[in-house]
């Protein structure tokens, strides 16, 4: 239930002067980039789908028998890819066919115990080899007279996205593994995929409120200069699980390029494409981040949203660089653990408006914007209500799991003298879920630029009542 009360004109004010930070509008930039260009970085390390090789002939005929397409294969690889191929190193990447090629030398050891252990570990993807091809390559170690040449598909569902080929060069002392994989995604399914990454890209919730912001700033009375921190959006866009399960989707889908960039890494002779492997393999984040979303939606919906703790999006993104094996284990694990060591900590009293009280990389930009502005560390400060608000009712949060503390502004007040007279500290009201039919709601008139949100009991129920303190007019979706 909603209850309004009409609220008087705004007094009239002299114009105050707008700036900007530049150091926390080039970060906020280039952080929101990262998240939006997020689905056109596969391109590093994908071909787009006009610069994917044709496929040979024999790879596109449905009737050829796989004796064949297999023969045709080895001849082609064996005869492009050998020791002159590999002036110094282990490994090529031919961007003609797009095909990954390695090269292991085997040094002839006694007698193995395992196959896998022993041998498959020395070898450049070997582990990911078939098991039959393994148990071959492995027989030629005991018996340098044989040698090994055989091709196999990778496939996803009855479709293949690589068809690998290994073949071996024995000699006295040691045995030469060769081993080229090629993608073989079709024209079409790399459209698809680009209409689908580009589509992604279309985002611009954030940054179309801070217009309304600067505007708003002229009703502060008393301020001659206003000065903007911006926040980082990257939590406002991990609100929405449908694009986070649809960039998962998309990894998903390029499981053909992610095994060639797990090979990637797996040396270190060619750094160039080592470092794009692993910036590649990081989209993997993503899983974390849909794990989040949805857990969220999932305790919003059982009411239990004070279970969690919000994590900071790059603390976890740090996590999952470190950790790349059960990332939504890892996150959740580390969400439901600080909720219990902050439940058994000392409950102290929290400044929402303090610089402290948010993810690292704002607490680190705010600390230098307030040492470059000479800013006093004891300014007045004010703002955060809506963390307030969250913190004493857990079932008003938009996302239990996801911290949105970094997309909070920072306003500057400064007097006609140009000295720092307060800080503010503004939050989008996108952070706060009013949408539940037993939440009472009452909208009050405030002469606040911005307005605030409080948590008031109910004098004949004792039920929390959400007093909105909202400007007349304002039309901004921010708030102290």
């Amino acid at each position: 239930m909603t209850a309004s009360v009409v609220p008087e004109q705004p007094t009239t004010v002299l114009p105050v002067r707008v700036t900007w930070s530049s150091l926390s509008v080039l970060l906020s930039l280039c952080l929101s980039l990262n998240i939006v260009l997020t689905p056109l970085k596969a391109y590093l390390c994908e071909p787009y789908p006009w610069q994917l090789p044709p496929l040979p002939p024999v790879l596109t005929s449905s009737d050829a028998p796989w004796s064949a397409v297999e023969a045709t294969l080895l001849e082609a690889a064996k005869r492009q890819y050998n020791s002159s191929s590999f002036a110094s190193g282990t490994f090529v990447f031919d961007a003609e066919t797009w095909t990954s090629v390695y090269r292991d030398v085997l040094r002839l050891p006694p007698p193995p115990v395992s196959c896998q252990i022993d041998i498959m570990t020395q070898l450049n993807a070997g582990v990911f080899l078939p098991h039959a091809l393994q148990e071959s390559i492995c027989a030629t170690v005991f018996n340098t007279s044989i040698s090994v040449s055989a091709c196999f598909e990778a496939q996803l569902f009855a479709s293949t996205f690589n068809v690998g080929c290994v073949w071996t060069v024995p000699s006295n002392a040691s045995v030469i593994v060769y081993g080229a994989y090629r993608m073989t995604s079709s024209v079409a399914a790399l459209s698809v995929k680009l209409a689908a990454r580009v589509s992604l890209t279309v985002w611009r919730r954030y940054y179309s409120q801070y217009r309304r912001l600067a505007q708003l700033c002229n009703r502060y009375p008393k301020v001659a200069r206003v000065h903007i921190c911006v926040g980082d959006p990257t939590s406002i866009f991990l609100l929405h699980p449908v694009l986070c399960l649809c960039l998962v989707l998309d990894v998903w889908q390029s499981v053909g390029t992610v095994y060639l960039q797990m090979l990637a890494v797996l040396q270190v002779d060619d750094f160039w494409q080592f470092a794009l492997g692993y910036l590649y393999l990081s989209r993997s984040v993503w899983f974390c981040y849909s794990f989040l979303s949805c857990t969220s939606m999932l305790l919003k919906k059982h009411k239990r949203e004070h279970w969690f703790s919000p994590l900071d999006p790059t603390l976890t993104a740090v996590a999952v660089f470190f950790y790349t094996i059960a990332l939504g284990q890892l996150s959740l694990c580390a969400g439901f653990g600080l909720r219990c060591v902050h439940g058994w900590r000392v409950k102290q009293p929290t400044d929402y408006a303090a610089i402290a009280f948010n993810d690292i990389k704002q607490r680190v930009l705010l600390r230098m914007e307030r040492l470059c502005l000479g800013v006093p560390s004891n300014v007045r400060r004010r703002g955060g209500s809506i963390h307030a608000v969250c913190a004493s009712l857990p079932r008003l949060k938009s996302s239990p799991c996801i911290s949105q503390r970094g997309a909070d502004c920072y306003l500057i007040l400064y007097d006609l003298h140009g000295v720092a007279i307060e800080v503010v500290r503004l939050s989008l009201i996108y952070c706060i879920d009013t949408t539940d039919e037993a939440l009472d709601v009452l909208v009050l008139p405030t002469s606040n630029p911005f307005g605030h949100m409080t948590l008031v009991p109910d004098e004949t129920t004792g039920v929390n009542r959400l007093v909105h303190h909202m400007p007349l007019g304002s039309g901004c979706a921010w708030i102290e």
